[in-house]
């Protein structure tokens, strides 16, 4: 502020932030702040969000689909390299067996680098919720979190029993032992420059495939 000293700007702060009027109380029920009920079509909010978000959909009848889903994604964009997390995935043994198969190369979870090195990351989410249409990644041992954030491909499978409805009951999840790292994805990395060129997967995978389970 031209012609004010630092002494004067610093207490027409303190004079402005002394003076806030009442709190405001937060209402008895936080029902009144939900957009997604319970008894809506969660299945079907979460996929019109997700793929408004421009994240790609398919889905898989039960646990046997999930391999051959994630088989067709692979060859879809010519996946080479993958890397997969150590974490309980839907028929897990059948789906690294059809990876492998299908001349898809697992890298080492250890390996600091493989997650720059893999075409494609393979995980589980946490949740996923259907009013922003986002699925939550988290990690912890052998759940890296660079599987979905560095790959330039990220496979998520998610149960539909994983949805629900929306931020308030993801929020009401978390409780007060929180992991390392809570991601909420809602689509592919992207950016825009100073005149709107939006360009995809600058500073993360530049597609999302979401399997749908159920």
């Amino acid at each position: 502020m031209l012609g004010v000293s630092q002494d004067e700007f610093i207490k027409a702060v303190r004079d402005a932030l002394a003076d806030r009027g009442r709190p405001v109380e937060p209402p008895a029920s936080r029902e009144v702040a939900r957009v997604v009920g319970r008894s809506d079509d969660l299945v079907g909010r979460f996929c019109a969000m997700a793929a408004d978000a421009k994240m790609k959909l398919y889905r898989a009848a039960d646990d046997s689909a999930v391999p051959g889903t994630v088989v067709n994604i692979l060859k879809s964009i010519d996946a080479r390299t993958a890397i997969i997390n150590d974490e309980p995935l839907p028929n897990r043994e059948a789906l690294l067996a059809a990876v492998r198969a299908a001349g898809c190369t697992l890298l080492d979870l250890r390996e600091k680098d493989s997650p720059f090195e893999a075409d494609v990351g393979i995980t589980g989410v946490r949740l996923a919720i259907a009013e922003t249409g986002s699925i939550v990644v988290t990690s912890g041992p052998q759940m890296r979190r660079l599987a979905s954030l560095a790959v330039p491909e990220h496979i998520a499978i998610v149960r539909t029993g994983q949805i629900v409805p929306d931020l308030l009951d993801w929020a009401a999840t978390l409780g007060t032992s929180l992991p390392a790292n809570e991601v909420l994805i809602t689509g592919p990395s992207k950016t825009a420059d100073i005149e709107m060129n939006l360009v995809m997967g600058v500073h993360g995978p530049r597609n999302v495939h979401i399997v749908l389970v159920g």
